[in-house]
């Protein structure tokens, strides 16, 4: 969830809708934080969607970013051996010029704006089904057998 040189720090769970920065996270590491708790590193799961901007013009042509707000998803990348002596945590960019290439945060640097949009199992991303949405506001709901059946 969380790079192993965050360990030592601080840490929370990332939520749909957070803002956060990349920063400064330990004496090595960057990571995401809140702006309004830039001591805590924000970790996310692998597989959550996010927004990100605000990343400088020579790093995007480095890392092959997109251009303006690029959608990502976090991904930790594989270790060679499972040594903890590297970074894993990073985003990998849609479209970008290295598609499937994990971008580390510490290759993007600090200051740049990350907006969570989606986190793999959270009930900020479940959808009802049409049913339950077209259900009478009064009458009970209950599930039954995956069928939506009214009490």
């Amino acid at each position: 969830m969380c790079d192993y040189s965050a360990e030592s720090v601080r840490q929370r769970r990332a939520r749909v809708d957070d803002k956060l920065v990349t920063d400064s996270i330990s004496m090595h590491t960057v990571g995401l934080v809140s702006p309004e708790d830039p001591s805590t590193a924000v970790c996310l799961i692998p597989g959550s969607q996010v927004l990100v901007s605000g990343v400088c013009d020579s790093r995007r042509a480095l890392c092959g970013i997109p251009d303006g707000v690029a959608i990502a998803t976090f991904k930790q990348r594989d270790i060679p051996g499972g040594t903890r002596d590297y970074h894993r945590d990073g985003l990998v960019f849609e479209g970008g010029l290295r598609d499937g290439h994990v971008v580390l945060f510490r290759e993007l640097g600090s200051g740049v704006e990350v907006t969570v949009e989606t986190i793999p199992g959270e009930l900020e991303n479940f959808s009802p089904p049409a049913a339950a949405l077209a259900h009478d506001v009064g009458s009970p709901v209950t599930a039954h057998d995956s069928e939506l059946v009214t009490a």
